[in-house]
């Protein structure tokens, strides 16, 4: 379905690319290059944070834990989204995707490569516009949901924690009428940076699987592997997400490639840090530089199973950007920061969602009105209700298996 939000991306799409023009740039990007997180202060306690990550510093240095997101976060910390809530956020720009199914109809596989990493870059700028400085509320049980639409295309999203330290949700989205489908196992690992943990690098394990539905009712699967993001100024200096690495989208059926090159490197530069100001204002062209991406699709010989390395590769569409501001490939504008897209909501008639759903949440609405108090008291509850439904799980299991039958052990 056409909606309005279509029709403005296909307008801002018409123009084409021009390297004079200084595109809309996104109003969160810090003038220093980044995503600015901090851009909004929140209430929090920073003794609580600098102590958490004190906490965090021992563990690991014990060699305890490696992925910060095996630990619960103090409730001061966290924002009113779940962690199910925020895969939706990182999924929000589907027009995209109902573009690449255009694409597929018109047998244009490039096309839909292209419009796959627009949907890569949009989306890497909803949550740090929705979170800030905090982090996802994680699941406190297995088997948590979060059912979700977009109401003038009719595409659904569905969202379930089937682990909780560290998350892992299975997502699953889909347009009005399945033309596309769009499938993660979802799993975020975060890495301190030593040794002053300041910083760290995080990613979401397990790649995204996009399904376009060909003409004889087939459909062609595209894997999106996804980037890094650094995130700095964690106990000192603004907080910042910059995106790093590269990643790959492979359309394995018709041995195309499409590979993002982000050309982040962190510099030495003085910072606004005990009294200290840097001698000089970096120059607008070297932030922008901290910012570009490049971006090629290329066709290869072989797919045996694996991108063979070294191979010959044919370059069929190329590109570069600014993860604040644009996207161009060939001299074609695919997205720009200001694009707007229609937002995930929930079920009008809330009958129809599941008891499990993340919206009757109750430690969460306790967050949303910043009474941190009876937030973390409940939240406590939640997770003591958890810890006894998971062992009369244990109990049944067992039990199963003693009378022969087959039993499918959880995610651990």
């Amino acid at each position: 379905m056409i909606t309005d939000f279509h029709k403005k991306i296909q307008q801002q799409q018409q123009q084409k690319f021009d390297p004079n023009t200084q595109y809309p740039r996104n109003p969160q990007a810090y003038k220093e290059g980044g995503i600015h997180n901090s851009i909004v202060k929140q209430k929090m306690d920073s003794s609580v944070g600098i102590d958490y990550m004190k906490q965090i510093g021992k563990k690991v240095t014990k060699g305890e834990i490696s992925n910060i997101n095996t630990l619960s976060k103090p409730i001061k910390l966290v924002a009113h989204q779940t962690t199910l809530e925020v895969a939706a956020l990182d999924n929000v720009p589907t027009e995209f995707l109902d573009l690449a199914q255009q694409a597929t109809e018109a047998r244009d596989p490039i096309a839909r490569l292209q419009y796959i990493a627009a949907f890569t870059f949009a989306a890497q700028l909803q949550v740090p516009a929705q979170i800030y400085t905090k982090v996802p509320m994680d699941p406190v049980a297995r088997g948590e949901t979060v059912q979700l639409e977009k109401k003038q295309s009719g595409a659904k999203f569905y969202g379930e924690a089937i682990r909780l330290w560290p998350s892992q949700n299975l997502i699953y989205a889909v347009s009005k009428n399945k033309e596309w489908i769009f499938e993660q196992n979802h799993i975020l690992q975060g890495f301190l940076d030593f040794p002053k943990m300041n910083s760290l690098t995080g990613k979401a394990f397990g790649s995204k699987f996009f399904k376009f539905r060909e003409s004889d009712g087939s459909y062609t699967t595209i894997e999106a592997q996804n980037g890094t993001q650094k995130i700095e100024g964690l106990i000192i200096g603004e907080r910042l997400t910059r995106p790093t690495g590269n990643y790959k989208i492979i359309d394995k059926k018709n041995k195309l490639v499409c590979e993002v090159k982000y050309q982040y490197e962190k510099k030495s530069t003085l910072s606004k840090i005990g009294g200290f100001f840097s001698s000089k204002e970096k120059k607008s062209e070297e932030i922008k530089n901290v910012e570009k991406f490049e971006i090629e699709i290329y066709k290869v010989m072989q797919f045996d199973g694996e991108e063979q390395e070294n191979q010959q590769k044919t370059v069929l569409s190329q590109g570069y950007g600014n993860y604040n501001e644009y996207l161009q490939m060939d001299g074609k504008i695919f997205w720009t920061s200001d694009m707007k897209f229609e937002p995930w909501a929930i079920l009008e008639n809330n009958n129809q969602l599941l008891k499990s759903d993340t919206t009757w949440r109750e430690s969460k609405t306790f967050v949303q009105m910043e009474d941190f108090p009876n937030a973390e008291k409940v939240r406590n509850q939640e997770t003591e209700r958890e810890a006894q439904d998971e062992q009369l799980r244990i109990q049944a299991r067992q039990k199963a298996k003693e009378n022969g039958a087959s039993v499918l052990e959880p995610a651990k």
